[in-house]
């Protein structure tokens, strides 16, 4: 018979091998600076709800990110990238295009590729967003977890705010996030391999002493 000493030491030191991922924290989305509008009745989609102009979406916790293309009015080809990448285009509508990255805390790491005359107008990074010289994208949140990237893509020319059609529908974004589930850390896996075996060592004893 296992003495209760022993086996709760075992116990305690498989434990103490499993923190990380029995306390994983729960990510979620948040706007960082902006203004609050209501999306245009006429012209924008998912038009009459509020939003946030010239904010930047961020991640309280690392997660993987889903971004999938839902909506492209625009006349021009817009990409859109992640970490300098490419993930889909205008063109890619109605093809289901969807990616998924591990992301950590902080700004998403997301840019809006545009063709243009004016290089100034060519790229929208998610933490230039906002800036009076470049184009717009608007943020609808849809919860913790979800939330819609709208386009204003300045019409691929002019140069201002004032130039801006101000319909957020020139290529638009759902995006969902799910949590990470970490990995141990080298001494947290050395603490768990130590009271398995220690565990599994009493447990060939006890057998032992029974044959």
């Amino acid at each position: 018979m296992i003495r209760r000493p022993v086996l709760a030491a075992a116990v305690a030191a498989i434990a103490l091998g499993l923190p990380a991922l029995a306390h994983a924290e729960v990510p979620a989305l948040a706007v960082i600076g902006g203004t609050s509008f209501t999306l245009n009745p006429m012209n924008d989609f998912y038009a009459g709800v509020a939003a946030t102009a010239g904010g930047r979406l961020s991640l309280t916790a690392p997660a993987e990110v889903t971004f999938r293309l839902v909506n492209a009015e625009a006349s021009i080809n817009n990409a859109f990238e992640y970490q300098g990448s490419a993930l889909f285009s205008n063109a890619d509508l109605g093809s289901g295009a969807s990616r998924t990255v591990v992301a950590g805390s902080g700004l998403l790491d997301f840019a809006f590729r545009m063709p243009s005359t004016n290089p100034a107008l060519t790229l929208l990074t998610n933490s230039a967003n906002g800036l009076s010289s470049m184009p717009s994208f608007a943020v609808t949140m849809l919860g913790d977890g979800r939330a819609r990237l709208l386009l204003d893509d300045h019409g691929g020319s002019g140069s201002g705010f004032a130039a801006m059609d101000n319909d957020y529908d020139d290529m638009v974004l759902d995006v969902s996030i799910a949590a990470v589930t970490p990995v141990p850390e080298a001494g947290e896996l050395l603490i768990m391999s130590v009271g398995l075996a220690f565990a599994a060592g009493v447990a060939r004893r006890r057998k032992a002493r029974r044959a």
